[in-house]
This record gives structure tokens, sequence and C-alpha cells, in this order.
């Protein structure tokens, strides 16, 4: 089908990537091969290691090696294999790998190797490691896989060594061309394709299996991105929505604002049940922030599922919160501007105040009871501050989850209960009463909250903090100071309860439990050896397999669970002749006595190892007959609480291959110690110690229920909880109990990263109202940041220094102390040399027992190599698993056999764990022993002791920081205020206000500054008098001047008429009648005109001291319009248009008519046939436009740059003064007069009129 072709299809091109990859890897490999052999043909030993140094090397993945003709390692980087070991197991004809690539494995590596012969006696080797498949993963070890292709398409890997018979499947490849199908039985069964990857000769290194399943389920991976996407984007459209939705005119009104606010809620929870499956995508789900291990708790609609969920859903609570408190602000200003009735007013504040102070009390409740939840269910320690992505957001869902409450709901809701400030002591007795009421319900009808004695303080004092104080940042941080320091006990009590409970019920259990897990793993091991039955009684008859006791080993329980354990089998006579250990040592005289038994016996055994007594459970198997006994089978198990899942969980080193269900200690560090009945001590999981408690005993003779007891330690207060067991120790998990210091420390640490959080949401508003770089240009706020940033910087300093400063201390305590205890095991292995040889004829062998007495002694693992290569370890399960390399590690081993070192002292990793080794040589004969000491624990005690300095440092720096403020602060009132008044001066002065005058106290060099300004203002004004005086005389001579010259023009005509009329009537003229009409008419018209020139200088020189009134524009103009609309009816189209709802200004009512009339005049006149006038009124935030557009004959350039010149006139008879009086008069208003024109387009008039504000400044709306 066309289907099944495609998918073939698919299949072949995922293949063809592979094998593409896998090649290159071949190619990359030779290539690096060829170019070292260049290099290193002529260099000495020594040399050859320092090429490899500067080679291009991924020391985790890739690996240089220098054999000499047996593969015996000389030289080596990197990540290596024992081919010495490997080479014991090759085809004598092994000189043909020297020119191919083939593939190796040693336990869980998998490494891709090509051999170089550069000289007679020495070979270049170049390792790739291909997969790594450690037996267990955690998060610090996890699989590898080197190609890419391979893990995208979820393909499964087999690799096939060089020793490794591929015959079979070389006959299946050739017959199928190098790719096998699975056949299809049923029409929805899955395909398979099974190819070979092949090296240069074409020999099959690995074969890979391609699932079409497995390929269909990454194929759907890929469409998780569009889901993804799609999720986003649907998101953003809503949050676009809400918006705009706010930023439209909706809110104006009451009515209109509740539905605003309603819609949000739907919105929000929209978007909240979408981030739920968004969450649920598989790309998504996969990241930590999402995983419900590390904290959430149950609900039924999925929204506290995960650290991130939590986030999320108190965020969008947060924002609409933040809605409701905008809302909240803009009805209690409405109602508080109505006015009431007086009778009414006393029984709705109380019942105002009486649901405000529930309301109250129910928040803070609500804060307590979310925090004691989210704490309760998080894996984390959150006074402990392990500032990971994770616990980031659950510090900022607590501080949103504050925020939301205390700011955005209980602030303006006190605020707006508690306005009227006459009836204050009034309004707080119903406060107090309705909340007492309230927690009255809540005692009688629940159980006591553990914080309510502090959710009582601060619903008793928030009233006075809101009222008392000013509104703005001061307010805003001590609210923050108080419900962080809420949520501090709240936290602070939940951990110390999660402590106890987590010792009491799972700690304590794992001790009591341990003898009955033992016993449950050892008789199941039996259980299943006992299906080797029939192996083992062969191998009894003949003991040819010294490995055989690994092998049953492998088969038991004991081994999956990594359990310290020993198997061995003895021969008919005792003699051991197969065993396997894991960090213990064997006791075959413990044994040797038992009585035979054909069915498996258990006992239990208290021996003394080392000055401690140990507790192991054993159980052994005899086979053949009581009479003719062929062997006996025996398992020793060890229960020696260092076994137990918790004792070193807080450190990875000691996880990595234990199956632990139990959460980590490493967020709660609880430490267990034990002692015997004699009061000594027998193990100790730090090294705090103190002397053995006393344990009330029960009628029994033991204490199995334990109690808690108070310890002290060299003055550091502990917490503990004694028990004492069947078997007569006393243990004690204890805790440290944090001090005064700690405490305040912890507070502070909760309070900064509050304060940290509030200025991200600050700064947001900031940038929202575009004030933040107003801020930044500020005298007084770069005297603020200079002297906080001359605190931090150096504070950060002085932290990184210390930092350092602990490491190199802590790392020169830790060289010395591992070089003594590297020396003291070095002597203890040269004594047992020495006693092996005065004892025995043979050379001495080193046991793995000896390694584990040497690791008891020191109370320290111990790994030993021979000749580079592992030996034994007290820690044999690393190696064992592949955990770490049976090589040591290249550099350590050149430096103590080519430079003859005494010590070296490297960094070492197991996956992404590091930690410190120290390792010594010890020469006995021919050969080189390595002692190598690793300290897994260094890394954690230097942690601790950066945390005490860390605390001590921000605990001081709180203090610092404070008295820097209050010092800036300071430095603000002597200086920073008095410019302030000098600068409010300067801006009243340039304003024309010179009644201005500063004062300033004190007598210092700003004293001379203000009383400077003083003086320069009280000068101007004495100027500003005389030049008005001035002015004024030259303004009535140019007055009278120009009243002359206008003047006169008329008074000629009217003369010669007058003349011109007693001429006729002497000469007495026919006509004398006509003439004298047309005389009179003249001059009449001429007094007319001398009438309007008076009338305009009247009004050029009319004072500005009108009363001033609230004038609306609109009607205004909507009267000077209406008489031109009918009269200009057919000729002249005239229309209003508003932008806008309010019009508002303030002046003089008279005036504003007049400039409008002159300039609407002014259009109509400038039309000459047919035309339009279009008015138009804009209402701007701070502004109100008139605009008036013709289509007249529009005026030239040079014209429109004369139009307010007094006198300049285009009309025939104009006076010229008309624009120059709108101009006078819009000024005097405080607005501006603007005109475009272009000649046969029109002109287009503005007139810009301040917008009417209330006496709080603000745009009346």
């Amino acid at each position: 089908t066309a289907t099944e072709d495609r998918l073939l299809f698919e299949l072949r091109n995922k293949a063809a990537d592979i094998r593409r990859e896998f090649s290159e890897v071949l190619q990359q490999n030779e290539k690096r091969l060829s170019a070292l052999e260049q290099k290193i043909r002529l260099a000495s030993d020594q040399e050859v290691f320092f090429i490899f140094k500067k080679s291009d090397l991924k020391p985790e993945i890739d690996g240089l090696a220098w054999l000499d003709q047996d593969f015996k390692p000389l030289l080596w980087v990197g990540n290596v294999a024992d081919l010495e070991h490997q080479a014991t197991s090759w085809s004598e004809n092994s000189t043909s790998l020297l020119s191919t690539s083939f593939l190796v494995r040693d336990r869980a590596s998998y490494y891709l190797v090509q051999l170089k012969k550069v000289h007679e006696n020495r070979i270049l080797v170049s390792f790739k490691l291909l997969a790594f498949r450690p037996q267990f993963q955690s998060s610090y070890l996890k699989e590898f896989l080197l190609l890419k292709s391979a893990r995208k398409a979820g393909a499964d890997l087999n690799f096939w060594e060089y020793t490794a018979d591929v015959q079979s499947l070389e006959n299946l490849f050739t017959r199928h061309q190098d790719e096998y199908f699975s056949p299809q039985r049923e029409e929805k069964e899955s395909r398979s394709l099974y190819f070979p990857l092949r090296n240069e000769k074409g020999r099959i290194l690995a074969t890979v299996t391609l699932n079409s399943i497995q390929l269909l389920e990454k194929k759907a991976d890929s469409f998780q991105y569009l889901k993804l996407i799609s999720c986003l984007c649907l998101i953003l459209s809503l949050i676009l929505c809400l918006v705009a939705a706010f930023q439209s005119d909706l809110k104006n009104k009451k009515s209109e604002a509740i539905v605003l606010l309603a819609g949000s809620l739907v919105f929000l929870s929209v978007i909240r049940v979408i981030l739920i499956h968004t969450s649920e995508i598989k790309l998504i789900s996969g990241l930590r922030i999402f995983s419900p291990e590390v904290a959430a708790f149950f609900s039924s609609v999925k929204i506290f599922k995960s650290p991130a969920d939590i986030f999320l859903t108190i965020l969008l609570l947060a924002i609409l919160c933040y809605l409701a408190r905008k809302f909240i602000r803009r009805i209690t200003s409405e109602e508080i501007s109505k006015p009431e009735d007086s009778s009414l007013i006393n029984i709705k504040k109380a019942v105002q105040i009486l649901l405000v102070s529930i309301f109250t009390s129910l928040l803070i409740l609500t804060i307590a009871t979310l925090t004691r939840i989210i704490v309760a269910n998080c894996n984390l320690n959150l006074t402990g501050f392990t500032f990971s992505l994770t616990s980031l957001l659950l510090y900022l869902s607590l501080f949103l989850l504050a925020l939301t409450a205390i700011y955005f709901l209980i602030e303006p809701l006190i605020d707006w209960a508690f306005s009227s400030s006459s009836r204050l002591l009034f309004n707080y007795a119903v406060y107090v009463l309705g909340g007492l009421l309230f927690y009255l319900v809540l005692i009688i009808k629940f159980r006591p909250q553990p914080a309510l004695p502090f959710q009582l303080l601060l619903w008793i004092v928030l009233p006075f903090i809101i009222k008392k104080t000013k509104p703005g940042l001061f307010l805003y941080v001590l609210l923050l100071f108080l419900a962080s320091g809420l949520q501090f006990y709240l936290i602070q009590t939940e951990t110390a309860a999660k402590t106890r409970q987590l010792t009491e019920n799972v700690l304590v259990h794992q001790v009591t439990s341990q003898k009955s897990w033992g016993e449950m793993a050892i008789k199941q091991s039996f259980s299943e050896l006992q299906k080797k039955t029939r192996e083992i009684s062969v191998f009894l008859k003949n003991p040819a397999d010294r490995n055989f006791a690994r092998y049953l080993w492998d088969k038991t329980i004991v081994s999956r669970f990594n359990w310290n354990s020993c198997l061995y089998l003895q021969a008919a006579d005792k003699k051991i002749i197969s065993s396997f250990s894991l960090n213990l040592p064997f006791f075959p005289e413990q044994t040797d006595s038992l009585p035979f038994t054909p069915v498996p016996q258990f006992q239990e055994f208290f021996l003394e190892i080392m000055g401690r007594e140990k507790h192991f459970l054993v159980g052994y198997q005899d086979f053949g007959q009581p009479q003719t006994p062929s062997g006996r089978l025996v398992l020793w198990l060890s229960l020696d609480p260092e076994l137990l899942p918790f004792y070193h969980s807080a450190n990875p080193y000691f996880e990595l291959l234990r199956l632990n269900t139990l959460p980590s200690l490493q967020h709660f560090p609880v430490d267990l110690i034990v002692f015997n009945q004699k009061g000594q001590i027998l193990n100790q999981t730090s090294r705090l110690s103190f002397p053995c408690p006393e344990v009330e005993l029960d009628k029994e003779g033991s204490n199995r229920q334990g109690q808690w007891i108070d310890l002290n330690h060299e003055g550091t207060s502990l917490r503990g909880y004694a028990l004492l067991l069947d078997d007569g120790n006393i243990y004690v998990f204890y805790y440290r109990t944090a001090s005064v210091r700690s405490l305040l420390t912890t507070f502070f640490k909760i309070f900064f990263l509050y304060l940290i959080f509030s200025s991200i949401y600050f700064l947001l508003h900031l940038l929202k109202k575009k004030e933040l770089f107003q801020m930044t240009h500020t005298f007084s706020a770069r005297v603020y940041l200079a002297f906080f940033a001359a605190t931090l910087i150096p504070l950060f300093l002085f932290i990184f220094f210390t930092q350092n400063m602990v490491q190199k201390i802590f790392s020169g305590r830790f060289v010395q102390e591992a070089t003594s205890r590297a020396y003291f095991a070095r002597s203890i292995l040269d004594d047992f040399i020495s006693l092996q040889e005065q004892t025995s004829n043979h050379t001495p062998e080193i046991s793995q027992d000896l390694v584990f007495w040497m690791s008891n002694t020191l109370n320290n693992d111990v790994n030993l190599y021979k000749n580079g290569h592992y030996l034994s370890s007290s820690r044999a399960e690393f190696f064992e698993t592949g955990i770490m390399p049976q090589l040591l590690d290249g550099e350590t081993y050149y430096r103590l056999t080519y430079l003859n070192e005494p010590l070296v002292v490297n960094r070492r990793t197991i996956g992404t764990f590091f930690y410190q080794t120290l390792t010594i040589p010890f020469r006995y004969q021919e050969n080189t022993y390595f002692l190598s000491l690793p300290f897994p624990l260094e890394q954690q005690e230097i942690s601790e002791t950066m945390k005490q300095v860390v605390e001590f440092i921000m605990f001081s720096s709180f203090f610092l920081m404070l008295l820097i403020a209050l010092f800036a602060r300071t430095i603000k009132r002597m200086i920073i205020f008095p410019i302030d008044k000098l600068i409010r001066a300067t801006r009243e002065v340039s304003l024309g206000r010179l009644d201005v005058r500063v004062e300033h106290k004190s007598q210092d060099e700003l004293k001379h500054l203000v009383d400077g300004f003083n003086s320069m203002v009280e000068s101007l004004k004495n100027h500003e008098k005389e030049l008005a005086e001035m002015s004024q005389k030259l303004a009535w001579t140019e007055m009278a001047r120009k009243v002359a010259h206008e003047i006169k023009n008329p008074l000629t005509p009217i003369q010669l008429s007058a003349e011109h009329v007693l001429k006729v009537h002497k000469d007495k003229h026919p006509e004398f009648g006509r003439i004298l009409q047309e005389s009179m008419s003249y001059i009449i018209s001429e007094v007319e005109n001398l009438r309007r020139i008076a009338q305009d200088f009247m009004a050029i020189a009319r004072e500005a001291d009108e009363r001033k009134e609230i004038v609306d524009v609109s009607l205004i103009s909507q009267e000077l319009l209406a008489p031109f609309v009918n009269t200009l009816k057919g000729k002249i189209r005239l229309s209003i248009i508003k932008e806008g709802q309010i019009f508002l200004v303030l002046g003089s009512r008279g005036k504003i008519k007049v400039a409008i009339r002159n300039i609407l005049i002014n259009s109509i006149e400038a039309i000459k046939d047919k035309g339009l006038v279009e008015m138009t009124l804009r209402e701007k935030p701070s502004e109100i436009e008139v605009e008036i557009r013709d289509t007249g004959v529009g005026m030239a350039p040079e014209v429109l740059e004369r139009i307010f010149e007094p006198y300049f006139s285009t009309k025939a008879g104009g006076t010229g003064l008309g624009l120059a009086i709108c101009r006078k008069i819009i000024e005097e208003h405080g607005g501006r007069i603007l005109v475009e024109s272009q000649p046969g387009q029109g002109t287009k008039t503005t007139l810009v009129f301040p917008k009417l504000v209330d006496s709080q400044n603000q745009v009346i709306s």
C-alpha cells in the first residue's frame, strides 16, 4: 500500500542518516590518527604525552593511548579502555587489527578503536566512546549514545566486539542487501528495519534496529512543536485582546468596569486552561519545572501539579487582583465624591468596615494556608536557598501570593474603609469587632493555625500602617516587610515539621527494618540460587571456572541492590575454590564449624572489625551427603548502618548505585550517630559528636518509639531523636537547630529576594509610564544609585574573593589531611608486604581484604592500581559496573611515573558529579602500585562553610545597606532638597512669577547660593518694574503716533468734502441737493471708518483683567456657525466635527468668541464662489484644538509670513488688525495659533487652548 511504501521510505532515510554519521565518525578517527602518526614518529615517550595533550580531544568521549608491542599501556590521555586485558582474548593473528577499526567493550562502555603501528615496538591507539550504558541511572548518571541520528530515530543498537562471531549476521545481510525488513503478518503490525554498521573493511561493528512504531512516535514528537506554538499564539492573542479591552473606553463607567473585570476573569481562566494543556505536551512536561517530583499538591483541575503550574496559577490570580485593585480604586473614589444622607452614613460605614475586616482576616489566612501547603508539598528546603529555576519559581509564587493579598487587595480596601479621618476610633473599633468574630469562628470550627498569633498581629497593625503612612514606595516596602515576615515564620515552622516527620516516619523505619530487608534479600537470593543447584554440583566436582562465584552472585537480588556482600564456594576440605566480594572481607573461619545442612540455613553474626562491632547475616547450604559432602555455598550480607539508603544521601557519590526511593537529604540534612551499650560511637555520618544521651526504656527494655531530645556540640544547638533497638545500640538522628543569627539571615534573604522581585515589578510599571529614563536623570536618583553601587559592588567582590579564599584554605587542608591518610595507607601496604615476605616464600599478593582493612582504618575509600591497572577498591561496585575506568587517570600516571612527583591531586568526575582525589605511588620490585583516595565530602564541607560565610555577610550587609540608605537620605536632605527648591523656584521665575523666595536655614555653602538666588530674583523684579514703566511710555507714544496717522487719513477727505459743499452752496449750484447728499454720505462713511479704527485700537490696548470663567468652546462654535448656515446656504457649506466629548477651557468668553469669529469671517470672505468651511473641535490629553479649514483662494508664502503684522491686509478697506487681535487673545489664554495655506488650495487655521484642569492639576475628564 502507499502508506506502507511511505513508511519503508522513511525507515530507509533514517537508516541512511545513521550510516552517514557513523561513516563520518570513522573518517574523523582515521584523520586524527594519521595526523598524530606524523607528529610522534620521531618523538620520545614524554614528548608523545605532550603531543596528546595538545591534540583536539574531548576527554569525555575521546582518548589516545601509547602502547608497546604487547598492548601494554605506556601513556594515555582522555577516555580509554584497557586493551592489555582485552588482548588476552584476541586470536593470535591480532596484527590484522592494525589496519582497521574495531569495537571494544569495557563493562558499561563501548569504544570504537583504531590502531597504528608507529615503530616496531610502539602502537598508537585512538578511542571514541560510542555508547555508555550504566546499570543504574540517576540525575548525575545518564546513558550516552554518540550517534545523534540514532537517538532522534529511537533506534536500538547492538555492538559486536572483535572477538564476537558475526558470521550468521553476515549471511543474513548478504541475502538481503544489508537491510532486512521484518515480515508483516497483520495489517496494523509494526515493521522493523535491521541493518549493520560496518568499518572500512566491511566488518560488522554494530547492528541497528529501526521500528516503525518508534519512528511514528518520534514523528509525532515533531508535531509537539506545532501544538506548542499554537497554544502560545492562542495565549498571546487572548492577552492582546485583554490589553486592548483595558485600553478602550469600556472602563469609564462603573457598570462597564464590572463587565470588564468579569470578562478578565473569564479570559484568564481560559488562558489557565490552555496552559494546563500546554504543560502536558511532551516537550514541556519533561522539563524539571513541570515535574511534580519537586513540588505539587492535589487539585481537581490540575492547577498545582508542578512548580511551574503553581507559579502560573498564582501569577494569573495576581493579574486578576491587580485589575480588581484598579476597580476598587475607581468605585471608592466615585462613592467618596457622592453626597449621602447623613442618617445612613454611620450604618453603611460600619457594615463596610465590618466586611473589610472579615475579608482582610480571610486574605491573611489564605496567605498563611497556601504558604503552608506549598512548603509542605515541596521537596526543596526553602530556607536553604538553592538558586535553581525551580526554587526561584516557588519563591516568586510566594512573593506574588503576598503581593496580591496585601498590596493589591487589603491596602486599597482598608484605605477606602478608613477614609473618614474624623471617625477613626469608631472605625477601628468596628474593624476589630469584625476580625475577632472571624477568628473566634475559626478557632471554634477548626483547629488553631500554627501562625495564628502572627496573623492576628498583622491584621491589627495593618490599618495603622496604611492610614498613618504616606502612599508610596515606603508604604509598599513596609507592607512587604510584614508579609515576608509572616511567610518566613511559616516556611521555618513547616520546614522544621517536615524534618521531624521525615525522621520519625521514614528514617527511623529504615533503621528498624534494615534487618528485615536483609533477611528478605538473603532468603530471596538463596531461592534464586536453588535454580542453579545442578550447575553448583557440577562445579564442586570440577572447579575450573574461577569466576563461578561472580556468576552466581550476579543472579541474586543482592547484586541488583548492590548490597555489600560476599559469596564463596568451599570444597569438602573447607578450602575456598571460588569467591566474589563486594566491599566485604571473607570470614570462612566463622562458617567452617557450622553443621551440615542440605537446605539453606541463616544465622546472625556480630564480629569486631578494626575495633568496631559489625552486624552480618549469613546464609549457607551444603551439597552432597553428610558423610561425603562435596562442598558448601556461603553468602554473607552486611547490616552496617553505612548501607542505609539515607546514610550519605546528601552526597551523590554514595547515591549513584543505590536503588533509593527516599527523598534526598541534601535539602533536609539529618545525620545519624550510633552508640553501643558502653556509649562508644560505632558509626556516624558527620564529624559532629556528643556524649551518648540517656534514653528512657519501656517495659521490654527498649525504646523503639523514640524520644526527642536537645543536644549540644561546641555551642551548636542540635535537635535529636533517640531510640534504643533490640541489638542494644542507641541510634540518634539529629539536625542543627536554627540560631538567632541564622533565622535573621534567612528572613533577610527572603526579604531581599522579594525586593528584587519588586524592583522588576516597579521597572515594568515605570517603563509603562515612560518614567524610568526621567528618574535616572535626576540628581537624587544618581545619589542613591551611587551610594548603593559603592556598597553592593565591593560586597559582591568580597563574596567572590571570599569564596576563592575559602576554596584555597580548604584545598590546603584537604591536601594536608589527604596526604597524611595516603602515607598512612602506604605504610600499611608496606607493612603487609614485609610481613608476607617474612612468613611466605611466595611473592606477596594484595587481596581485596587488604584494601577493605585499609579503608576501615582510614575511614576513607581506597582505590588500588597496579602499573596503572585497577587492582582492588573499597568501592568495587564503581569499577565492576563500569562507572569508573579500569585505568588510572592518564595525567596522574604520567606525573607519578615519568615526572616522579610524590603525589598528585586532581579532580575526577562520575557523570556530572565531581570530587577530589589524591594519588601516591608505591614501588615494589618491578611493579608500581598507586593508592588513590577519593574525598567526595570535601566539596560538601566547602559549601557548608561558604553558606555560613555568606550568611554572616548577608546579615552584616543588611545593616550596612540600612546605614547607607539613612546616610543617603541625610545627604538628600542637606543637598538635594535645597537644590530641588531652587529648581522649582527657577521654573516659577521662568514663568514670570517673581514673588518667589527660597528659605534655607542651615549655615552652609548652599546658604550663599540661596541668598544669591533670592537677591537675583529681587533685582529682576525691580528691573521688570522699570522696564514696564518704560515700555508703557513707549507704548503710549507709539499708540499716539499710530492713532494720529490713522485718524489723519480719513480727516483729509472729510475736510475736502465739507469745503466742496460750502463752495457749491456759495456758487448756488443747481445740483446742490445731489452734491450735498453725496458729500454727507461720504463724510458719514469716513466717520464710521474712524469709529471702527477707534474700536480696533481699544481692543488692542484693552488689558486682560476680565474675570475668567469656564468656557465651552463647543457651544461658542455652534453659536457662531448658526447665523451663517442659512444665510450662505447654496453657496458655502459649513460643518462642524467633534473629536472628543469635553471641550472646556478657562478664560474670557467674549474674547474667545471674537477670536473664533474673526477667523471664521476671514475663511468665509476668502471663498469667491462656492466652497466649504469645516470647523473641527479636537480633544487632546491637555489641550483643546479648534481647526477651521476653508477651500478659498489661499495665500502665497510671502503673504503668510506677514499676516500677524498690525495694519497688514490684503483686503480692500481692511485695517490689518484682525489677526493681530486674534493672536493677542489666544496668547492671553496661554494658547497658540497656527496657520497653513497654499495658493488655490485654501487655508487651515488652528487655535490651541489649554484644557481646563482641577485644583490637583489633573485634567478634568
